[in-house]
């Protein structure tokens, strides 16, 4: 009389081809984790970009906020011209002058071991005086020649990329190969 179950040689044999999904599965997994976050980087600088242009357009000051501890970042226009950012000037704000954008799923600010970037010291995640940057109406860094970096990771830690700010306003989005910022 058999007995009803598997056999060990069934359960190895089962086991091992789960092994081999899984070692077929795992780089396509990191891949994603870098290409999520470079894409975060490269948005980002977009983004940095389309606000300098608004402030240079409106010819008004424009404050980007990295919101480290929920993974977004913002923009206001100061509308009124009082050098306040408030919710006043949110309300009474044209379309595109205030927005914000999450980083996305699986990406955070952070550097992932990485060291910084070149020519852009600083400690911490952002590197710019209390995570803002401010652009002024001529779309220039505001206080004036005010430079960072934002790094940004995979939220194991295994991925990184950075953004950098200029004082005059540029952006660069830089990912890590072999160790080192590109």
């Amino acid at each position: 009389m058999r007995r009803a179950g598997f056999t060990f040689f069934e359960i190895m044999t089962v086991m091992a081809v789960i092994g081999i999904m899984v070692a077929i599965a795992y780089p396509r997994l990191r891949q994603n984790q870098t290409q999520a976050v470079q894409s975060a980087a490269v948005q980002m600088t977009r983004d940095l970009e389309a606000v300098r242009t608004r402030a240079l357009g409106a010819r008004r000051l424009i404050r980007v906020v990295f919101d480290t501890t929920n993974a977004r970042y913002y923009w206001a226009a100061d509308i009124n011209g009082d050098s306040l950012f408030n919710a006043t000037d949110s309300a009474g704000a044209a379309p595109g002058m205030v927005g914000g954008r999450n980083l996305g799923s699986g990406v955070v600010f952070g550097r992932g071991g990485m060291p910084d970037l070149p020519l852009f010291p600083g400690a911490g995640n952002v590197s710019l005086d209390s995570a803002v940057i401010t652009f002024d109406d001529r779309g220039l860094t505001f206080p004036a020649r005010k430079q960072g970096a934002v790094y940004l990771t995979s939220s194991s830690g295994a991925v990184a990329a950075a953004v950098s700010v200029s004082g005059a306003g540029s952006f660069r989005a830089w990912a890590v190969s072999a160790g080192v910022w590109r």
